[in-house]
């Protein structure tokens, strides 16, 4: 990966040689993202790839079935997905190809969504298939509980807090304001279902760390996107201090 960034930069016109730029490519990146998100051992490493690996064989059968998640069409979670799927895994040389040698169909649906385009009327799923439950319980598990943890950090005013994933403990993860908005965007759209529906969501997610979706407690608001105006309107970056 440091490669590959190295010779963006390069590309755009800074002016180092490569001997020089890319160590401190890997420098940034370790001490900034991995430190700020508190990988910071062998074990947050094992963890990040075994987390990769369980996901593309929890998305390898659904993608056999079905081109995109939830039918013919991408939705709102392909797209979610495939945020860090192609810049992260679908591109970088080492996880690129263990995509290509473990889940090729994954690696399709990649490039599906790359070219994905206007088709006419789609044609979705009517119910949550039974396929996606292991992914949604792995969401809850890790993502979930992690948004909860930075939730908790920002309502005590923590620059950092710990947390533990799946029995991997991970300290000094700075707060993230966007995170605390992001949290927010889930538990409203839960609000704005149906009676039927959030008793249908409960039902799918019987998981102790999903309840954070429909708690009516909220220790604290991030302030952000009031106006309601994204993707148009001004972002925040993820951590303070002009961290992407």
């Amino acid at each position: 990966r440091s490669e590959e960034v190295t010779h963006t930069f390069l590309a755009n016109g800074l002016p180092l040689p490569r001997w020089l730029l890319r160590p401190i490519v890997v420098k940034r990146q370790q001490d900034v993202h991995l430190k700020a998100n508190g990988i910071v051992s062998p074990a947050h490493a094992r963890q990040m790839e075994d987390l990769y690996l369980d996901t593309l064989d929890l998305l390898q059968p659904i993608l056999q079935k079905r081109p995109f998640l939830f039918g013919d069409r991408p939705c709102e979670a392909d797209i979610g997905l495939f945020g860090p799927m192609f810049p992260h895994f679908g591109c970088d040389p080492t996880p690129q190809e263990i995509m290509r040698n473990k889940a090729p169909t994954v690696y399709e649906w990649v490039a599906r969504m790359w070219r994905a385009k206007d088709q006419g009327p789609p044609e979705f799923v009517t119910t949550i298939p039974d396929d996606t439950a292991s992914l949604l319980r792995e969401i809850c598990e890790t993502h979930l509980v992690q948004l909860g943890a930075n939730l908790d950090g920002f309502a005590t005013g923590q620059p950092r807090f710990d947390m533990t994933v799946q029995g991997c403990r991970y300290k000094s993860i700075a707060t993230s304001r966007y995170r605390v908005w992001c949290l927010e965007e889930l538990h409203r759209r839960f609000a704005a279902l149906t009676d039927h529906d959030q008793a249908a969501v409960r039902e799918l997610l019987p998981y102790d760390h999903a309840k954070i979706l429909w708690q009516s407690e909220r220790p604290a608001q991030s302030g952000f996107n009031q106006d309601r105006r994204l993707p148009f309107g001004p972002a925040i970056n993820v951590f303070d201090g002009g961290l992407p």
